[in-house]
């Protein structure tokens, strides 16, 4: 999936819908349609290795473009589309690079598991399906019992996934993740909170 995402940028969107059909198993595609002048749905939300796929019905030239650049349809006319799969966890906020008042958002959570356990309990904490883009990191944040407030608990990640020991004891504890691109120092939006229990 690295090697396919390296070809996107390369040759452009021709490219992308190979990167959403060798993504990996179980990710499935979510639909938006593109048409004067607005995103349907302008929220979506797509699993780690799902790719989102704007269809173009005009009758204007459109974009899809995301703000901390990880992709860019470029120009598309009615009756193309296009595709692109998120990798990491995180909210992607998007616009037409034509028409600045069209926004719209993928939202792909961050997973853990096992739901609820002990204080001994290993949980694992996963925050991408798989390698991430060129100049990409991961950020994870935490947010523990009887706190109101995330903090950091892994930064600049290049891996997928971390265990996690609960160490302030019973309660919840609640995680979010953001992709950050380390040479323009553009990042996502943390994704949604998921959540364990501890008793």
């Amino acid at each position: 999936m690295h090697r396919s995402r390296r070809v996107l940028i390369a040759v452009g969107a021709a490219a992308v819908s190979l990167v959403a059909a060798v993504g990996p198993v179980g990710g499935a595609t979510v639909a938006v349609g593109v048409a004067d002048f607005s995103f349907t749905p302008a929220k979506v939300t797509a699993a780690q290795g799902g790719a989102a796929q704007w269809n173009f019905k005009g009758p204007s030239t459109h974009t899809a473009t995301a703000l901390m650049g990880l992709f860019n349809s470029g120009f598309k006319s009615s009756g193309t589309s296009y595709s692109f799969a998120f990798v990491a966890a995180g909210k992607y906020p998007y616009r037409c690079s034509i028409h600045s008042s069209m926004t719209g958002m993928v939202v792909v959570p961050l997973k853990v598991a096992p739901a609820s356990g002990g204080s001994t309990t290993m949980f694992s904490v996963t925050w991408a399906s798989g390698p991430l883009p060129a100049n990409h990191v991961a950020d994870v944040q935490i947010k523990r019992p009887g706190t109101t407030s995330f903090v950091s608990w892994k930064t600049s990640q290049t891996g997928r996934s971390s265990s996690f020991v609960p160490d302030q004891g019973r309660g919840t504890y609640s995680f979010q993740g953001r992709l950050r691109n380390t040479a323009t120092a553009k990042a996502s939006s943390y994704s949604p909170a998921a959540s364990i229990s501890v008793s």
